[in-house]
């Protein structure tokens, strides 16, 4: 039943282990090894064998089908087979490569191989060698599979993270456009308000129209002023449409989203302080810059529950 059991393995492992089994305990081999050529790995299976016996894979590999034990000859298969004490050696091969091999001792109480035993061991020698070619070519397709399955999450993990990244870009296109425009449409209004309160504080009298108006008109003045530039910042800030790198400062890029994040500082009693020394022009999208330095200071803000 052993070639059936080899049949049905698909692992190198449990064919070899099989083939050890029938050999020491159904013949009752006092050793026995089942092992692979480096070439595949060089897994090696054992029982009863002397480990430090160097297999002579050369040697092995043009070797005869079957090698017993001959005192006459001295070739190196012979002498490794008397320092491992084994009496049949096996070279598994196929039509195409060679695998590894199979050794055994003969059985206690004997000298040499029944010859229905020797048959027996040579069928399922065979055997072996077409089971170990399977099983290893199914660990070739594994790793290959595996290889696929890895590149594959890669390449998607790859692929999300682009879509992400133009996400965002897209999503803060849409928002430099929506502040470009909110931007535009407060700049005018703004302008006439901030002239206007300021004729007025030229015009007012404080002797003819009273300190408080004068007071008002120049509280006015101030509110459309500081309006302005919020606006003015919010519009250097999100620079829509910017496709290429510019040359830009990063000073100014600190200013605008400082302007910004004003009111949400204020809010955290939270104070930015500003050491911004006379840096060289940059080259690059001052936009996304403007987001990095946003994110930093939302981040230190959120750092600083107590504010300070």
């Amino acid at each position: 039943r052993l070639p059936e059991r080899l049949a049905e393995s698909s692992e190198a492992s449990d064919a070899a282990r099989a083939m050890i089994e029938v050999a020491t305990r159904v013949m009752e081999a006092p050793a026995a090894l089942v092992a692979l050529d480096p070439a595949h790995g060089g897994s090696r299976w054992e029982r009863g064998a002397d480990p430090a016996a160097e297999v002579p894979w050369a040697a092995l590999a043009h070797a005869p089908p079957t090698s017993l034990t001959d005192a006459e000859r001295d070739d190196e298969v012979q002498r490794w087979m008397r320092r491992a004490r084994f009496d049949a050696v096996f070279p598994l091969r196929t039509s195409s490569r060679f695998i590894g091999v199979f050794a055994c001792a003969t059985p206690r109480g004997s000298r040499v191989f029944a010859s229905d035993a020797l048959d027996g061991l040579r069928a399922s020698a065979s055997a072996l060698a077409v089971a170990l070619d399977r099983a290893l070519a199914l660990d070739t397709i594994r790793a290959i599979n595996a290889s696929l399955e890895e590149t594959v999450r890669e390449r998607t993990a790859e692929r999300d993270a682009v879509r992400l990244r133009l996400f965002q870009r897209e999503k803060m296109s849409s928002i430099a456009l929506l502040a470009a425009g909110v931007a535009h449409e407060l700049n005018t209004p703004l302008g006439v308000a901030h002239s206007t309160a300021q004729q007025l504080v030229e015009e007012l009298d404080e002797a003819r129209h009273g300190a408080r108006a004068v007071r008002l008109a120049r509280l006015c003045v101030e509110a459309a002023r500081r309006g302005a530039e919020t606006v003015n910042a919010l519009r250097e800030f999100s620079r829509p449409g910017e496709r290429d790198a510019q040359h830009f400062y990063l000073g100014e890029c600190v200013s605008a989203t400082l302007r910004v994040l004003g009111p949400a500082l204020r809010a955290a009693g939270v104070e930015a302080v500003v050491d911004a020394p006379d840096l060289p022009a940059l080259r690059g999208h001052p936009a996304l810059v403007n987001q990095v330095l946003m994110n930093l200071l939302n981040n230190a803000v959120a750092a600083m529950p107590g504010g300070g």
